[in-house]
């Protein structure tokens, strides 16, 4: 991949409603990264059979929170993204 374009996603938060277009200046890369983990948040114009639905990210983050993980996405524009999820060695339940 091409790694995480902050300004595309800022863009989609503001067409998405998420924020209006006051607040997305404000938004830093931090708060970004989190709206890539929103439910129903995508930065695909429109959907495919692959993917562009904003459901992946979602899933991944609610079942890492379900088994009191944490999630750490690192991107470098040009390169590529990286999720790295961690775990406790023991779930809850």
């Amino acid at each position: 991949g091409a790694g995480v374009d902050f300004e595309s996603v800022r863009k989609r938060a503001v067409e998405s409603g998420a924020v209006t277009a006051e607040q997305a200046p404000a938004l830093n890369e931090s708060d970004l990264r989190e709206m890539l983990f929103s439910p129903g948040f995508s930065t695909a114009a429109t959907p495919s059979d692959s993917g562009g639905r904003g459901v992946g990210l979602d899933s991944v983050k609610s079942a890492t929170d379900f088994l009191g993980g944490e999630l750490k996405l690192e991107t470098t524009a040009g390169k590529g993204t990286r999720i790295r999820l961690f775990v406790p060695e023991k779930w809850p339940g």
